[in-house]
């Protein structure tokens, strides 16, 4: 994706480079490694290599997010300044793009990015989460943490959405491509992005009218959409002129006790 050597491209995965196997010999022992050495050893990897790849799988239900570990990694990136990159498999690309054309879709990964909470994530020797819990609260605050780690991955979201989205541009697939744009741009709006959202909303616009297909209910559902942004920017004139193409065409397709039309006349 990134057009990277893979002969000259290197990774530290801890679990290849710190031995497993010789951490539980001692941990039967009764001689853990205690947690300020795989603290150290952690900590200086990060700041020393300055990247550090989060792989969020299944996107919707991150395991990542669910080990003290890795939140650990991700909390030393941040405060560090290192560079973080959410990387993914390609079968959890096409779920996401599923996902943002789904009935319920945009609200799902509204819920599964906003609500990040590292206090839940589980480790395998509990003293390593107390400590590292600890380590935060004495840092940013869990709560800070928690936001800051929600904020990243929504604009890791949006960007991944996008990427979807330019894959689609200049197909065939024009249905498809409007979609993703109302979805899209809806999502923008949840995170507080209007005007990236009534970008996409117009271009779903444009290539509705240029292919002839506003008149159905995802027209009447994007005439609503558009007609809300231009409320909410108080161009009133404008907004009564969207939403009566939107009754329009709820009139005269016979849908005005859809759950559309009924958005629309309520």
């Amino acid at each position: 994706e990134n057009e990277l050597d893979p002969k000259r491209t290197y990774v530290w995965i801890c679990a290849f480079c710190i031995n497993q196997h010789r951490v539980k010999e001692r941990e039967r022992l009764g001689k853990a490694v205690p947690f300020g050495d795989f603290a150290l050893e952690f900590g200086e990897r990060v700041e020393g290599i300055g990247h550090v790849l989060a792989l969020m799988a299944p996107w919707k239900d991150p395991q990542y997010l669910k080990r003290v570990w890795c939140v650990f990694e991700m909390y030393k990136a941040i405060a560090l300044g290192a560079r973080l990159t959410v990387v993914t498999a390609p079968r959890e690309q096409d779920a996401l793009r599923g996902a943002l054309t789904g009935v319920q879709g945009i609200e799902g990964i509204f819920r599964t990015f906003a609500g990040v909470k590292i206090q839940h994530a589980k480790a395998s020797v509990q003293e390593d989460k107390t400590c590292i819990l600890r380590m935060v609260q004495e840092g940013p605050g869990i709560e800070e943490l928690n936001g800051r780690i929600s904020r990243y991955l929504q604009g890791w979201v949006l960007r991944a959405s996008e990427n979807q989205l330019d894959d689609c541009r200049g197909g065939s697939d024009h249905e498809l491509t409007a979609r993703l744009c109302v979805k899209i741009g809806t999502l923008m709006g949840y995170f507080g992005l209007g005007g990236r959202e009534i970008c996409l909303l117009e271009e779903a616009r444009l290539i509705r009218e240029t292919n002839n297909t506003m008149d159905g209910l995802d027209g009447v559902e994007l005439f609503r959409k558009i007609g809300q942004r231009q409320m909410l920017h108080e161009d009133f004139d404008a907004a009564e002129q969207t939403l009566s193409q939107a009754l329009d065409i709820c009139t005269r397709t016979e849908n005005l006790e859809s759950v559309c039309g009924v958005n629309l006349i309520g």
